[in-house]
Parts: structure tokens; C-alpha cells; sequence
């Protein structure tokens, strides 16, 4: 039987330290580890075990980072968790212009402390953003008090073009800029769209529900708990690979369609509902009793992109979905379900998005 373990998270915020704390307490549970869990989000906690055999942080979480200074040299340290940033940037990106957001604003509170993470997550944002025929801005908002971040924040977002979505890094900060809209007047979704990130609980009772990037931190922390062990067992840390998203929460905040042609947001609607198998473009075109060629000339004039593009983003985020169910179908049951004639013709568009095959893309992203 293995020894006991002591084992420390150190999140701030503290439903993600309860959904980490679980992920390691369930692999351990799996595998019968006896694996003491220790949760805090502050440095005075720290000091309650300082027998701990690993600690695990989010990288770079100001608490962690003090504490990490602290810790002796021969205490181990790791993993930090983290997702897959890029793809999380970009998965925003792509829900906004599904949504029919032509402009977006990339808001950074503090240019001073920009951490890895934020920095991967908003370029990758504006590229998408940008590759996908939106018009992507940034702005960076200066040091002052709050009456003057308001006003900085209303001068700002009132100059860019519309219709006009924020995004934001982390959903704190969506929570702040959704706050400080509605100090200044704004309405959300009617003046401005907002995405966040992460999908923490709050999001779904905001105010204004706030769509987010599903990022599963149990997800994460298991496979963390995985490394953990193997490091625990042979003193060496196995590479460990980022967790992609898992698609985003649409709610109120991005429901508002911008395109401005209401054929274009019948179409967005029309493909919704046709889920997973999806539709010809000809079958969509009938429905909006219109053209193929007035739907192609519609969607390239508002989206940039073309119904077919749409149509099969719209499929593959279903087959995501359900490649990572808990009792998931097989790739050809889900190639079949979402309109794909077999499982080549299905592996050959999701390698386009990911570089991975269906297969590969489960095994990396569901826990166990």
C-alpha cells in the first residue's frame, strides 16, 4: 500500500479550489490513494501543514506565487494548472461571430501585470477574431481610481464602431465590465455584447446571464492528480498537456445577433435548431424561402465567412460535445448522428480545427 500524502491547492478563488480539491480527491479514490487534501486560497494558510509532500497552484495566481517564494527548497512544487489558452481565446472568438458580432474589444484592466495565460488568450482572440472577418480592437486601460476607470471605459467603448462585444480573459473580469455598463447606463445585450471566460458558477446567475469558454477545472484537476502520482512514485513530471475547452456556455450576455440583416440571423437560428445532423446549404436556403447564392452573398457580406463554413462549425461543435459525454457514442455513432457520410470524412474536419483525431481529442479532454 502506498504512504499517505499530503497535498496542498492553493486557489484564490474558491469554487475553482472546491473543483480541484475534487478532481484530486476522486482520482485518488479511484486508484484507493491515501491522499490528504488540503485547500486554501491564502498565505496564512500556507502555514497549516508545512509538512506537505506537493503543493498545486494555478499558474500564476498571486497567492500561489507568494507562497511559492516561501516554501523550502526541498518541497515540491507543481503542477500548475492551466488550460489550453490559445484554443480558449479562439473559442470565444468563434462564438461571437457565429453569434454575428462584427466588432470586438479586448479590455485590459491592467497592462502593467499581464500573465501568460491572459496574454495567449487575447491574442489568440484578436486572430481568430480577425480570421474569421470580424474587426478585432484593443485598449488598455490606464492606472486611476474607479470614477475614472468608468469614465476611461464609457469614452472607449463608446468610440468603436457597432455593433460592439467585450471580451474578457478571466469571467472576474467580465463581471466587472458587465458592472460597470450598467453604472454607466449600458445595457447588456442591447448596447453591447460580453464573453468571459471559464464558466465559473456566477456566470449562469449574473445579473444578465454571461456567456463564457467552458473550461473544466475537475477536468483538469484530475489529470493533474494523474501527473501528481506519477511524480509522487518516480520523482520526474510527466509532459503534461494543456486541457482544451470545451466549447462555450451561449447565454443572454451574446444572444443578441449584430448582424443587422435579419435573413442572416433567421439563417443562425435556422442551423441551431437543425442540430446535430446540420442541413445543405440548398436546404437551408429553401427554408428562408430565398436563393443559395442570396444566403452565400449574405453570409460572406455580414460573417465573413461562408453558410457552409457556418454549418459545419455549428456540427463539429456538436460532435465535441458529444465525444466527451459521460457515456459517449463511438466516432462512427456520432459521425452518423452529425450528418458526416462516415468517419474519415469526420476525422478529416476535426484535424482541420484541432489537429487531432476524434479519438485522440476524448482521450486528451475526459478525465480517467
Amino acid at each position: 500500500m502506498e504512504d499517505s500524502r499530503i497535498i496542498e491547492v492553493v486557489i484564490r478563488d474558491h469554487v475553482i479550489r472546491q473543483e480541484v480539491r475534487d478532481g484530486f480527491r476522486a482520482y485518488a479514490q479511484r486508484l484507493g490513494l491515501h491522499w490528504n487534501i488540503n485547500a486554501f486560497g491564502e498565505l496564512d494558510g500556507a502555514f497549516r501543514r508545512p509538512d506537505a509532500d506537493l503543493v498545486v497552484s494555478r499558474q500564476p495566481d498571486p497567492a500561489a506565487r507568494a507562497w511559492l517564494a516561501l516554501r523550502k527548497a526541498d518541497q515540491q512544487t507543481g503542477p500548475f494548472l492551466w488550460f489550453d489558452d490559445a484554443a480558449v481565446g479562439a473559442e470565444a472568438a468563434r462564438h461571437l461571430r457565429e453569434q454575428g458580432w462584427t466588432n470586438a474589444l479586448v479590455v485590459n484592466r491592467s497592462p502593467a501585470n499581464q500573465s501568460s495565460s491572459r496574454i495567449q488568450r487575447e491574442q489568440a482572440f484578436i486572430d481568430e477574431f480577425a480570421r474569421l472577418g470580424g474587426h478585432p480592437m484593443r485598449a488598455s486601460m490606464p492606472r486611476c481610481g474607479f470614477r475614472e476607470s468608468l469614465e476611461w471605459l464609457r469614452l472607449t467603448i463608446l468610440a468603436q464602431p457597432r455593433p460592439l462585444a467585450l471580451f474578457a480573459f478571466q469571467d472576474v473580469q467580465a463581471f466587472w465590465l458587465a458592472q460597470a455598463l450598467t453604472q454607466l447606463g449600458l445595457a447588456i445585450p442591447a448596447d453591447f455584447g460580453l464573453i468571459g471566460c471559464e464558466d465559473t458558477a456566477e456566470s449562469a446567475i449574473f445579473d444578465v446571464p454571461i456567456s463564457s469558454v467552458r473550461c473544466s477545472w475537475r477536468l483538469l484537476a484530475e489529470k493533474a492528480a494523474q501527473a501528481s502520482h506519477v511524480f509522487l512514485q518516480q520523482r520526474a513530471w510527466p509532459e503534461l498537456i494543456p486541457v482544451r475547452p470545451l466549447g462555450v456556455a451561449g447565454r443572454v450576455s451574446t444572444q443578441r445577433l449584430g448582424t443587422g440583416d435579419a435573413l442572416v440571423e433567421r439563417a443562425l437560428h435556422t442551423i441551431r435548431r437543425s442540430l446535430p445532423r446540420g442541413l445543405t446549404v440548398a436546404e437551408l436556403a429553401r427554408s428562408l424561402d430565398c436563393t443559395p447564392i442570396t444566403v452565400q452573398r449574405r453570409f460572406s457580406r455580414q460573417l465573413g465567412r461562408s453558410p457552409h463554413m457556418v454549418i459545419r462549425d455549428f456540427r463539429l461543435d456538436e460532435v465535441e460535445r458529444l465525444l466527451l459525454e459521460e457515456e459517449p457514442m463511438t466516432v462512427e455513432q456520432i459521425a452518423k448522428r452529425c450528418g458526416w457520410c462516415d468517419t474519415s470524412h469526420l476525422s478529416l474536419d476535426f484535424r482541420r480545427r484541432h489537429q487531432l483525431s476524434p479519438d485522440c481529442f476524448r482521450r486528451e479532454n475526459r478525465s480517467g
